[in-house]
C-alpha cells in the first residue's frame, strides 16, 4: 500500500532501487536524497537514517504482497490454481524484490537485522490468508481435509515450507517449480474422492 505522503513515496521508491542495485551497505543517505531528488537535509525531515528507510521499504513490500497475494487466493480457478497462484505471488514477489540487482544475501541479512517484527507479522497475515482459503475450499467442497487436520495445521505446513523454499536459494524458476509442485502436492492430499 503506498505512502500517503507523495513525497514519502518518492524517497520509498528510489530508496528500493538503490538498496537493490548497490546493497545496504554501500548505500548512503547521500545516495538516497540524490535517488529521490531532494537534499539530504530534506531527508532527514522524514528518517533519521538509512535503517529508517530500509524499515518503511520492507513494511511497503510486505503490505503490498499481502494484498496481491490475497487477491491471488481470491482469483478464479481450482484450489490448487489459487493456492498456487498465492503462494507464487508472496514468495516470488520477495525474491525478486530483494534479488533485482544481485545483493539478495545482504538483504536478506539486513531484513532479518533490522525488520524481523515486519516480517512476522506478514507471516502471521500469510497464514490466516491460507487458513481462510482452505477454509472457504472446504465449505464449498472443493477440497475435503483429512480426519484430524485443521485448516490451520494445514496452513502453517504451506507456510513454513514456502519459507523453506524462499530461503532453499537457486534461481527464480526453480523456486517457482518448487511451489507449483508443494502446491499440487497440497492439493491432492485434500482431493475430494
Amino acid at each position: 500500500m503506498p505512502h500517503p505522503d507523495p513525497k514519502v513515496q518518492r524517497i520509498l521508491a528510489a530508496a528500493m532501487d538503490v538498496v537493490a542495485r548497490y546493497g545496504f551497505r554501500k548505500t548512503s543517505m547521500q545516495d538516497l536524497a540524490d535517488a529521490a531528488g531532494i537534499s539530504r537535509a530534506a531527508l532527514y525531515l522524514h528518517f533519521r537514517n538509512k535503517e529508517d528507510i530500509f524499515r518503511a521499504c520492507s513494511a511497503m513490500i510486505h503490505d503490498d504482497m499481502a494484498a496481491m497475494t490475497q487477491a491471488a487466493f481470491d482469483g478464479p480457478g481450482s484450489f490448487e490454481q489459487r493456492l498456487a497462484a498465492g503462494i507464487k505471488t508472496y514468495t516470488l514477489g520477495f525474491l525478486q524484490a530483494l534479488d533485482s540487482g544481485g545483493h539478495a544475501k545482504e538483504l536478506f541479512d539486513a531484513h532479518a537485522e533490522l525488520a524481523a517484527d515486519i516480517s512476522a507479522k506478514s507471516v502471521d497475515e500469510l497464514q490466516g490468508q491460507l487458513k481462510r482459503l482452505i477454509e472457504q475450499a472446504a465449505a464449498k467442497k472443493e477440497i475435503k481435509l483429512p480426519a484430524g487436520l485443521k485448516a490451520a495445521a494445514l496452513a502453517d505446513l504451506v507456510q513454513v515450507s514456502t519459507a523453506g523454499i524462499k530461503y532453499a536459494g537457486g534461481p527464480l524458476d526453480q523456486a517457482e517449480t518448487r511451489l507449483d509442485a508443494l502446491a499440487r502436492t497440497v492439493a491432492a492430499s485434500v482431493a475430494r474422492g
